[in-house]
């Protein structure tokens, strides 16, 4: 399985799955696998079982998505169609790098309505914009993208508040 994978056999599905750069196979025996090493296995695994897929059906071609997570996973299947893997990384900052360029719109379950209303409401296009503030707490003073989300901020009137002024 891992010399067809690494050789680049099968179908030449190995040739694409360099994102998932890691520890080779002396570093991952007899110790836990890192973040690293456990991605380029998996980058391994899918091409083989890509390689195996095309080779069955005589030509079919698969493209698989290779994240710390089935969501991740599935946002990065999309990013070498057809027939090509392609890993997300597994470090929090690498995840953060790939995901904030991409519309919101890729995101599963982000259709063309809530496209819409994260536009309007919001003034957010892409995924990396959804982790920057857009409400400041201790200025009076509001950007109109931030006015938009002030209403959002103001407590219910049945919650008391009980921190010290």
């Amino acid at each position: 399985l891992h010399k067809r994978a690494r050789d680049g056999g099968g179908g030449g599905a190995g040739d694409d799955s360099g994102d998932c750069d890691g520890g080779g196979e002396a570093e991952r025996r007899g110790t836990a696998l890192t973040g690293e090493a456990l991605g380029e296995l998996a980058g391994e695994v899918v091409g083989e079982i890509r390689a195996r897929v095309k080779e069955a059906t005589r030509g079919l071609t698969t493209s698989a998505g290779i994240g710390p997570n089935f969501l991740l996973a599935k946002i990065a299947a999309d990013v070498r169609k057809p027939d090509g893997q392609f890993c997300t990384g597994w470090s929090r900052e690498a995840v953060l790098s790939f995901l904030a360029p991409l519309p919101v719109r890729k995101v599963p379950g982000v259709g063309r309505v809530m496209e819409k209303v994260l536009s309007k409401a919001l003034g957010v296009s892409s995924c990396g914009e959804l982790l920057q503030p857009r409400c400041s707490r201790d200025t009076a003073e509001m950007s109109p993208r931030a006015a938009s989300c002030s209403r959002w901020r103001r407590r219910p009137r049945h919650v008391r508040d009980t921190s010290a002024t």
